[in-house]
Order: structure tokens, then C-alpha cells, then sequence
């Protein structure tokens, strides 16, 4: 049995003509008596095709023929043959894979449209239109697959509003844009999230951002002391003139599209330090108190917004207010304040909603008290504050009067 192929009938062209004239006579003559013929045998891939001449014995069986052809065809392979067998095609079947938005199948078969491969596998494209399917073909290692695949019409808008109209397979949006060749920054933005599957005439906004750390410097304003001293020898008499300091704020920029769109401080150092102004003054007097606890010596600290006591107590100066007070008494011992307590001299009935049980009030000529009790005409707000005093005589000399009273709390 001889065997030529196309290579071998282009380089001995005149030789295989003369050939073919020589022998045709013969081969009418001989056919129909030996029972042999040439016949042409296609051998199909999806990436090559093998065309080859052989002499063989007739028979109405083309995988007879193709057996003495020595040519081996598989069950998934498919054969056509024309009507007197002189030429034969082989379409061999070859790895299939189907990947719709329900199935995803593999097999062996022949190429084919998409329609039929997926009428093959019984897939069901009602819910789509048939031509959002596509047909590719993948080579990987000594294989080629065929993948089917839905497709989308999908926009991506990017930066300045430009708009990308895009066929996209199936999949989520990360797989998208790695399929439109669209990388995400580390704190780009995404209108969708990545994780969500794309749909036909989906729209995806892409926001390019960016941070940008801005440094500046400020002024720092010094302050004004005012110190106390017997040698004062004129008014606000300067002792140390004040310098203003300077500090360094650096700001993260935020930046969307190339637009600052916010600012945010992230941190703040002071690199020269303001020198406070010092003004001698001369020293203030001392305010004896006429009522309130033992120590009963005041000194009201305006600058340093502090009360010190006698005994060297500091306290700090909270709230500062002013309102009408009065004072109480009670003749029976066994009576008490509305903590729970039994009233003593240094106590003062206040507001609970404005000034909380347990607060230490100040109250300028009189002195420290603590807020322990309550009444109706404090609740009413007629009255700001009532302070407990010993003896009927002693609340009817105080009376009422108008005075300034500070919220304080021990100075550490």
C-alpha cells in the first residue's frame, strides 16, 4: 500500500503527473477487476489539517477504508464521507469546556457552533439572547479546549467621565477589570463591590484616589503673666518681653480624580517654644471671709483662675456664677439633708440639675462649701444657693443677698 501526501506531489509534480496519465488507463482497466482504489483522506484538528492520497481495496465502509489506510478514528470523532468514498474527513473530537452563568461542563467532542454545543449539553439560553454566547479556543499544554462563554455589554467611566464600552465574559467585577486590562490602586474606589457578578448593561465607576501628606508651619501666640512685687516702679512694668513659637502641622490630603476633596491633621510638633511676657504688678490683697468652714482666708488667683485658702490649699476655678442666696437652719437634730445626711455648718442646699450633689462652691465672702441638700424654692429657681448656718439669728442677719460663687475642684 503507497501512501502520498501534498508535500510529496508539489516537489515531483511533472513526475507524478506523468505518472497519473501513465497509470490512469490502467487503473480503469484494473479497478473493477482487483477491486482497489485511490481515495483522499482530510485529517481535521482545530489547529491543523493532514490531507493524504492512499491505494486501498474498495469497500462501501468508510472506517473500513480508513483501516487499511492504517488510520485510527475514536468513538467522539466524527467522519464524512462523499457519495462514491473517493474522499474522506475526519473531524477529530477534541477536550470541551461550557461555562454558563448555571453550568460549567467539560467533556470530549467535536467543534461545533454554540448553539449546538449547547443544545448538546442541554443548556437552556432562554433567559439571554443567543448571541451573547461565544465560542474560543484555548491551547494549553498538547490539548486544545473550547470554551463557551457568555458575554455582557457593560461601561466602565473612568477619570474625567471617560466611558469605556465593553464586551465582557461572565464572571464578577474583579475578574472584569482584569479582563478590560483596569488595575485598582490600593485605595482606589470601585461604585460596585469586586465581588459582585456582572449583568448585561451594568455601569462601573472607577474613582482613582491618592494621598499627599502636606506639612506647614504656624505661629505660636505667647502669653501674658502678670507677676506680683513690693518693688513695682511703674504700671505693668515689663520684666521679660514675650516671643512667639512656632509649630509644624503636617495634613493628609485626600485626593479623588485628582481633586483635593478633604484634609485631615495627622500630627503636630512644636519646634520653637513662645516665650511667655512677664509684667510686674503690685500685689493684691488678701479677703477675709466672714462665714464658712475653719479656714476662712481666701486669695482669688484671677490669672491662674484658682482659689487658695490659708492653709495652702489650691483650688480650681470650674464655673463662675451669680445669683440670689440665702441661708437655713433647722431646730431638730435628728432631721436630714436630701443625700441622707445630717446638716452641719458648711453645707449648701443647691439645683441638683445645675450643680451636682458632692460639688465644692466657693462663694466670695463667706467661703468653701459643699453642695449636700436641696429645696422648693431652689428646684423653682427662684433661689441659686441656701447655706446651712447654726442659729435662726445667724440666717436672719445673713438674709438675701446677691453674691458670686465659683464651682471649684481641688488643684493637684
Amino acid at each position: 500500500m503507497k501512501f502520498y501526501n501534498k508535500k510529496f506531489l508539489k516537489n515531483n509534480y511533472k513526475k507524478v503527473t506523468s505518472l497519473t496519465l501513465m497509470s490512469a488507463f490502467f487503473v480503469v482497466g484494473t479497478a473493477s477487476v482487483s477491486g482497489y482504489k485511490f481515495i483522499k483522506i482530510i485529517d481535521e484538528n482545530v489547529d491543523e489539517s493532514k490531507e493524504t492520497v492512499c491505494f486501498v481495496k474498495s469497500n462501501k465502509d468508510p472506517e473500513i477504508l480508513l483501516q487499511q489506510a492504517g488510520i485510527f478514528v475514536g468513538k467522539k470523532d466524527r467522519v464524512f464521507s462523499d457519495d462514491n468514498l473517493n474522499l474522506i474527513k475526519i473531524t477529530r473530537a477534541i477536550p470541551i469546556k461550557v461555562v454558563t452563568s448555571n453550568a460549567s461542563i467539560e467533556y470530549n467532542g467535536v467543534p461545533a457552533s454554540v448553539e449546538e454545543i449547547l443544545s448538546q449539553n442541554n443548556i437552556s439560553i432562554s433567559d439571554s439572547k443567543p448571541d451573547s454566547y461565544e465560542i474560543s479556543y484555548i491551547k494549553k499544554d498538547s490539548n486544545i479546549i473550547v470554551e463557551v462563554k457568555r458575554f455582557f455589554d457593560i461601561e466602565i467611566e473612568e477619570v474625567d467621565f471617560k466611558t469605556k464600552k465593553l464586551r465582557v465574559p461572565e464572571g464578577n467585577i474583579k475578574e472584569t477589570l482584569e479582563f478590560a486590562n483596569i488595575k485598582l490602586g490600593e485605595f482606589d474606589e470601585c461604585s460596585e463591590k469586586l465581588e459582585k457578578k456582572v449583568c448585561d448593561d451594568m455601569k462601573i465607576f472607577i474613582n482613582r484616589v491618592e494621598f499627599k501628606k502636606d506639612t506647614c508651619k504656624k505661629e505660636i501666640d505667647f502669653k501674658t503673666i502678670e507677676k506680683e512685687s513690693e518693688n513695682v516702679k511703674s504700671a505693668n512694668e515689663v520684666l521679660q518681653e514675650g516671643c512667639k513659637g512656632e509649630k509644624e502641622i503636617v495634613k493628609e490630603e485626600k485626593f479623588v480624580n485628582g481633586k483635593l476633596v478633604e484634609k485631615t491633621k495627622i500630627s503636630s510638633k512644636i519646634t520653637k517654644k513662645p516665650i511667655d511676657k512677664i509684667i510686674l504688678v503690685p500685689p493684691k490683697n488678701k479677703t477675709k471671709q466672714k462665714h464658712g468652714n475653719v479656714n476662712s482666708n481666701f486669695l482669688i488667683n484671677n490669672d491662674s483662675n484658682t482659689v487658695t485658702s490659708s492653709d495652702g490649699r489650691t483650688f480650681k476655678i470650674l464655673k463662675t456664677c451669680q445669683g440670689t442666696c440665702t441661708a437655713y437652719t433647722t431646730a431638730d437634730s435628728s432631721s436630714y439633708t436630701s443625700t441622707g445626711i445630717v446638716p452641719y455648718r458648711g453645707i449648701v442646699a443647691v439645683n441638683p440639675k445645675e450643680i451636682s450633689y458632692g460639688s465644692l462652691v466657693f462663694v466670695e465672702g463667706y467661703g468653701l462649701f459643699v453642695a449636700s441638700d436641696t429645696g422648693g424654692s431652689l428646684l423653682r429657681g427662684k433661689v441659686k444657693l441656701d447655706i446651712f448656718m447654726d442659729t435662726t439669728e445667724e440666717c436672719n442677719k445673713f438674709g438675701v443677698q446677691h453674691l458670686t460663687y465659683h464651682i471649684v475642684f481641688p488643684d493637684k
